[in-house]
């Protein structure tokens, strides 16, 4: 239940469309920076969205996990 509370949460604060769009932009900036010789720059972008991405996914894991969970009734 408290899985299932703190994603909806996250969804009606728009977390997860920030994230997204984190990502993306970091993604497609990157190697534009790395091309304009800034290459640390560019890596710390990089990194950027790789977290975005992984937050992403963990979210969707605890998703996923806090609907099984309630749908066995184990909340």
């Amino acid at each position: 239940m408290i899985t299932l509370f703190l994603i909806d949460k996250l969804l009606k604060q728009r977390v997860v469309f920030g994230l997204m769009v984190l990502a993306v932009i970091a993604a497609l900036v990157s190697p534009l920076l790395g091309v304009a010789g800034l290459p640390t720059l560019s890596w710390l972008l990089w990194y950027l969205a790789l977290g975005a991405l992984v937050s992403l996914l963990m979210l969707g894991l605890l998703t996923i996990y806090g609907v099984i969970r309630y749908s066995r009734g184990l909340v």
